[in-house]
């Protein structure tokens, strides 16, 4: 656990800034393992708006326990956080969310 702690100062060390996606990923993986929960999703989020097709990170806010509407925020247009998404993209990203969120209450 010590060594993800350290890690994660590094990490942060960098400015925001010059973080790219891979870094900023990594900050939210180590957020989550370490179970700061609040600073997972918001990290999670950073690599969101980042790349809006960032499975893995749709799929931790999903196990986090954010909820559906502020993630599907994400892909609503025209309101959506992330430029450039076509309507395509946009509900193809709705749909699978919509099926990990059934996946994750079993249904």
């Amino acid at each position: 656990m010590k060594e993800y702690h350290s890690a994660l100062v590094e990490l942060k060390c960098i400015p925001p800034e010059q973080r790219n996606l891979a870094i900023n990923f990594m900050i939210a993986k180590m957020y989550h393992v370490i179970g700061s929960k609040r600073y997972a999703i918001s990290a999670y989020k950073d690599v969101l708006r980042q790349n809006p097709f960032a499975f893995e990170a749709l799929l931790a806010l999903v196990e986090l326990g954010v909820n559906q509407a502020e993630i599907m925020g994400f892909y609503n247009l025209p309101n959506s956080s992330i430029p450039n998404l076509s309507s395509f993209q946009t509900k193809w990203m709705i749909s699978l969310i919509l099926a990990h969120f059934l996946m994750q209450r079993n249904e």
